[in-house]
């Protein structure tokens, strides 16, 4: 169950953001635990600023 700080990190990150719920959870319990980091491959989360949002395709080299 989450708890009440992760609930507020995760309202406010959808009202602020236009979120989808999974994706407010996702960094909102990141940012109740401390974390200073994302990885994702979304890059519409890049908009969120209170942490550094990792794109997996900036680090990946493409295959040929």
């Amino acid at each position: 169950m989450a708890s009440n700080a992760q609930l507020v990190a995760m309202s406010d990150l959808r009202a602020r953001y236009k979120l989808r719920v999974p994706d407010a959870i996702h960094i909102g319990t990141a940012l109740v635990y401390g974390a200073t980091a994302f990885i994702t491959n979304d890059l519409n989360l890049r908009c969120v600023t209170e942490l550094e949002i990792l794109v997996l395709t900036d680090f990946a080299s493409p295959i040929t």
